[in-house]
C-alpha cells in the first residue's frame, strides 16, 4: 500500500511539473527582448551564460 501511494505522490508531482514548464526556445530572424524590453544584440555565437543568465 505504501508503495501504491509513493507512485501515486510521484506521479502527480510529476505531472504538475511538467504542466507548469515552459518552452523557451531561441528561433532566428526574430526580435528577442529582455525581461526589461529592451533588444538584445546576439549576433553569431555570443550567446554567454553567467550565473545562470543568459
Amino acid at each position: 500500500m505504501k508503495f501504491i501511494k509513493f507512485t501515486f505522490c510521484f506521479l502527480l508531482c510529476l505531472l504538475f511539473s511538467l504542466a507548469s514548464a515552459q518552452i523557451q526556445s531561441i528561433r532566428n530572424g526574430i526580435l528577442h527582448r529582455d525581461t526589461d524590453g529592451n533588444r538584445i544584440q546576439a549576433h553569431g555565437v555570443s550567446i554567454m551564460k553567467h550565473n545562470g543568465v543568459y
